[in-house]
């Protein structure tokens, strides 16, 4: 433990040299956390600092959550890659009853398939929004 708060000072050198205003980090050990720690400021102009409850935007990253975890499933047996996100998630329902038919666990790892936003015409990866609102948002393959 004490070689894990060794690790202030490291924390606070990456907080600078990133540019980053907070980071926080956690440490686990056969399924039990055994350290956590915050650093730095979730709001800079008020003030406000890091704390366990702080949410952090993590954009793309979601998308090597998502694989990895659809991984461990199809490891396990429970779905695999050619299941139809249809049989997850019932109530999915997009524009196109074809895609929401033959969408795949795999057309989700590989972020092949994205929405693309009338608005502003920007590629969003297709787990950013909730499935009861898919039906208003035109899909596209790049």
């Amino acid at each position: 433990m004490s070689q894990l708060r060794a690790l202030d000072d490291a924390m606070q050198s990456i907080c600078s040299a990133t540019g980053s205003p907070g980071l926080s980090i956690g440490v686990a050990q056969a399924g039990s956390i055994i350290h956590t720690a915050h650093y730095g400021y979730r709001d800079v102009e008020k003030g406000l600092l890091v704390d366990p409850d702080t949410a952090y935007g993590i954009a793309s990253l979601t998308k090597s959550f998502v694989a990895s975890a659809m991984g461990i499933l199809v490891d396990e047996g429970k779905v695999s890659w050619t299941t139809p996100v249809k049989n997850i998630l019932p109530e999915l329902d997009t524009q196109d009853a074809l895609t929401t038919e033959q969408l795949s666990v795999a057309d989700l790892s590989s972020a092949i398939l994205a929405l693309r936003f009338p608005t502003t015409g920007g590629m969003v990866p297709m787990g950013s929004c909730c499935c009861k609102r898919l039906k208003r948002f035109p899909f596209s393959t790049r």
